[in-house]
């Protein structure tokens, strides 16, 4: 079989996006390491590639405030493989994206040309965050990697946005609960659909990322991630019957209140509850090791190695941490890390790391493969 496809990208240009007025890096093949006070960029950098490769950035940020203030509009431009992509965000409209020079009818036809990995303190959310957080990583990887997932999960928003305006019609009396069967009927097969992929992907991934976090905490600790449905349906058919047992419910409430946009994620280490029971360290290595998973993961089902994007990743992890995190994710293809200070962790960097010093929206590369 052959070696997997390593997504790279080869360099980044940045016009009016957050504090950068013009800019190019160029990044080397391994790992790429922005050094930098907090405030200087570093962040904006990763978000900028993550935006390129997902068309959403980690922050959850809204366009206007990713615009340089004064501007109209920023523009994002990369070098990855045979590609070149182009994202247009304006303070005020509609998105738009080029592919070679080409501009593209949906923003999301950038999805799947450069794949990433993204780990950011945001992500620390799928571990203590709400339910809500925990599916959102879910639907952000999987649309990446599986293109009939968002078309699935396009049917579904818009099934339960229909459902829910007419539960508070039948609930207002300007509508009859006649209506509900055909949206029923969607919601419940687009539920199924994404349930079942999110799982399979769950029981991929719950199984290597045990594998790397044992590596990072060296052999002390377990993970185990297990998706949980909010209700009790099997498939299509049952999710229908559980939706016509719930119909006086939800009229009262107005919304849906069972399907895929109610389930969880449970996360133990070594067979506690992460989130009520793990300290920050611990929490911060379960979800690294999440990351460094998905890169494998993507691996095995794709047969491409993408793009690894760590942001802040050494607060809460002692020296040993550290030094593993690198090590492990050395091996991995293309990594992009950020951090304050170049002397903790110079030791760990791989022989062909890359170093950038970025201070005021300005970055220089300073050692490293030219």
């Amino acid at each position: 079989m052959s070696e997997p496809f390593a997504a790279q990208i080869a360099s980044l240009n940045l016009h009016c996006f957050r504090n950068f007025v013009a800019g190019e890096l160029k990044f080397g093949a391994a790992q790429n390491l922005l050094i930098g006070p907090n405030g200087a960029g570093k962040t904006n950098l990763l978000e900028a590639v993550h935006l390129l490769s997902t068309t959403r950035s980690f922050r959850g940020a809204k366009d206007a405030e990713m615009v340089m203030s004064g501007h109209s509009a920023a523009k994002l431009q990369c070098e990855a493989g045979l590609d070149r992509l182009e994202l247009r965000i304006p303070s005020h409209g509609r998105r738009t994206a080029a592919i070679n020079g080409s501009e593209v009818g949906r923003v999301s036809e950038l999805m799947g040309r450069m794949p990433s990995v993204c780990f950011s303190t945001a992500d620390m959310d799928v571990v203590r965050g709400e339910p809500s957080d925990q599916r959102r990583f879910l639907d952000v990887e999987l649309s990446q990697q599986r293109p009939q997932y968002l078309r699935w999960f396009t049917v579904f928003n818009s099934a339960l946005r229909q459902r829910n305006a007419l539960l508070k019609a039948i609930r207002g009396g300007t509508e009859p609960r006649s209506s509900l069967p055909v949206w029923n009927r969607e919601l419940a097969e687009s539920s199924s659909c994404i349930r079942a992929a999110r799982i399979e992907y769950l029981n991929e991934l719950s199984e290597l990322a045990d594998r790397f976090h044992q590596e990072l905490s060296l052999g002390a600790e377990s993970l185990e991630i297990e998706y949980l449905y909010a209700d009790e349906s099997s498939d299509a058919d049952s999710f229908v019957m559980h939706l016509d047992r719930c119909e006086s419910q939800d009229i009262a409430a107005g919304f849906t209140t069972i399907g895929a946009h109610r389930d969880r994620v449970a996360i133990r280490i070594s067979g506690r509850e992460a989130k009520s029971f793990a300290s920050q360290g611990q929490q911060r290595t379960a979800v690294l090791a999440i990351k460094l998973a998905q890169v494998e993961q993507w691996k095995a089902a794709k047969r491409v190695v993408p793009i690894l994007l760590l942001d802040d990743i050494f607060s809460d992890l002692d020296q040993e941490r550290r030094k593993r995190v690198l090590a492990v994710s050395g091996g991995l293809g293309q990594v992009v890390i950020t951090a304050t200070d170049l002397g903790s962790v110079e030791s760990a960097l791989s022989g062909g790391a890359k170093v950038f010093r970025v201070q005021n929206g300005k970055v220089e590369a300073t050692c490293g493969e030219d």
